[in-house]
């Protein structure tokens, strides 16, 4: 009976899970149009490994976040003509947080 029959709210939900991975867990968010600049800020992170990717515009843009024995270990890539901000929840908990190579921190 949702809007006359003509649908429901809850598909919009249905793709919360995947939302929350990407901006809260990886911690990846546009803060400009295009993702030309982007935020890397991960919530605290409590597992060994994750991963993902994400289109942009002019590509996309890789992120793995491992847990090694000397901390964590942040690895993201993507086209030249982004630039990452990165904010971590922890950052004393990184050992290393790279951008196409180049430290992040």
């Amino acid at each position: 009976d949702d809007f006359i029959k003509a649908g429901s709210l809850c598909h919009g939900w249905s793709a919360l899970p995947v939302w929350y991975f990407y901006a809260l867990k990886l911690g990846l968010k546009p803060l400009t149009p295009g993702w030309k600049t982007f935020e890397i800020a991960p919530v605290e992170f409590s597992g060994n490994l994750a991963f993902g990717e994400v289109p942009v515009p002019e590509g996309k843009i890789s992120l793995r976040i491992e847990r090694k024995e000397k901390g964590l270990v942040l690895e993201c890539s993507g086209p030249d003509s982004l630039t990452p901000v990165f904010r971590p929840w922890a950052p004393e908990e990184y050992s290393e947080a790279t951008w196409n190579g180049k430290s992040l921190l």
